[in-house]
């Protein structure tokens, strides 16, 4: 009995010995990522013609419509149902509904007429400068909205010359 109780007592001091040698934790961290649904978009360059300034023929008188311009989203995740549009940019002086006609330096100094534009997709409706949001549901008009341009008659008369208008087209979606 007593070489039982040696060997026994032996055996777990050697096992407390083997546990004792060294002792370590370690932390490590779980990450991840939930990233919001993308679109990307384009609007081409439009031109709204050439006309003479005889042909404008007082406050109020619109030329033509451009062609319908489109407004194309890509690459949209399945989670993007709806876009929220807002085109921004200087509004005319006489008339705020109304985008000013910026003069090209060195090529006339247009004046009397500003941008009208408008959605051409479903309804038409004056898209204001900077105001305004524009409601676009992927599942009803699919990948691709349509807006357009056209001069817009400010004054009694126009001075002729060439413009050109930036237009900042902000979107959101959801």
């Amino acid at each position: 009995m007593k070489t039982n109780l040696i060997k026994g007592g032996m055996a777990a001091g050697l096992l407390a010995m083997a546990s004792a040698v060294g002792a370590q934790s370690v932390t490590f961290n779980v990450t991840g990522t939930i990233q919001q649904g993308t679109c990307s978009f384009t609007i081409p360059d439009t031109d709204l013609g050439t006309y003479g300034a005889w042909t404008f023929t007082g406050m109020g008188y619109t030329a033509p419509w451009t062609s319908d311009i489109p407004v194309a989203a890509s690459g949209c995740t399945a989670d993007i149902n709806t876009i929220h549009m807002v085109f921004n940019g200087t509004p005319d002086a006489t008339n705020s509904q109304l985008f000013k006609a910026i003069p090209v330096s060195g090529q006339g100094n247009i004046s009397g007429v500003a941008i009208d534009l408008s959605t051409a997709s479903g309804t038409p409706a004056r898209l204001v400068p900077n105001t305004g949001m524009t409601n676009w549901t992927l599942a009803t008009v699919g990948n691709t909205y349509y807006i357009k341009a056209r001069f817009y008659q400010t004054s009694a008369s126009v001075t002729p010359g060439k413009m050109q208008t930036p237009i900042t087209a902000q979107f959101t979606y959801n």
